[in-house]
């Protein structure tokens, strides 16, 4: 059985040197000291990204969008994805889409579950064989509330658009993160919404592979190279 999780619920970011290079455009100064490697991304967490109103400097985003009337940090967990054919109507993104507020998280992997045999199997999903590429997002800057620790501190959030599924994704999940390459990146933290539009769609599905990892990385907090290391799936009749 598909669709064990939500779509796209985890990433990876295994070779920061690979992003470096292949966004040389980036400014990178500003993530520097904490650009590593990481095998296991969740919602939540602090992912490498870019932003429209800093188009060439790389930096942090929380990932999963909190619209401004959140009350909690924990909320953005209901908004780590969007659908790209509602954004513009969906109360939680509407905002980000009519204000051109576009935003991509830089990775080279990003994970998908089966269910079998009543347990979850996770597949990592790569461009190119595991090139760095973008996922096309929307951002909105957050403020924790005075009921917060850390209240007054403003956080650049983030959601992942989705689009239908192309066959290299489908036999796993109906839904795949919208994904840049190249210059594609740029146009899109650029142009207009009619342009926005139209690069929503599914990557060509011959620019895709997928292989079964060790389901050690089912567990939020491991992140360590085995967590994507290929994994034979036992059988289950």
């Amino acid at each position: 059985m598909r669709y064990a999780f939500s779509m796209c619920g985890r990433a990876t970011r295994r070779n920061p040197y690979a992003i470096q290079k292949s966004y040389a455009g980036l400014s990178f100064a500003k993530v520097q000291d904490r650009l590593k490697p990481t095998y296991n991304m969740a919602p939540r967490q602090q992912v490498l990204g870019v932003a429209s109103d800093a188009p060439q400097t790389a930096t942090w985003l929380s990932w999963g969008l909190l619209p401004v009337w959140a009350k909690s940090w924990k909320d953005g967990s209901r908004c780590i994805q969007a659908q790209a054919e509602t954004v513009a109507t969906k109360p939680s993104y509407r905002s980000a889409w009519k204000n051109m507020r576009r935003c991509a998280l830089i990775v080279d992997g990003y994970i998908e579950w089966t269910t079998s045999g009543g347990k979850k199997w996770p597949h990592l999903f790569e461009v190119e064989h595991g090139q760095p590429f973008a996922l096309a997002g929307l951002w909105e800057d957050w403020r924790r509330p005075a009921d917060d620790p850390h209240a007054g501190e403003v956080l650049r959030t983030a959601t992942v658009l989705t689009v239908p599924a192309n066959s290299v994704v489908e036999p796993i999940n109906d839904r795949m993160p919208v994904i840049l390459l190249g210059d594609d990146l740029a146009r899109w933290l650029t142009c207009g919404l009619d342009e926005a539009t139209q690069m929503m769609k599914p990557l060509a599905a011959e620019k895709m592979n997928q292989f079964a990892i060790n389901p050690m990385v089912n567990k939020v907090g491991v992140d360590q190279p085995e967590c994507v290391q290929p994994y034979e799936q036992p059988h289950v009749p």
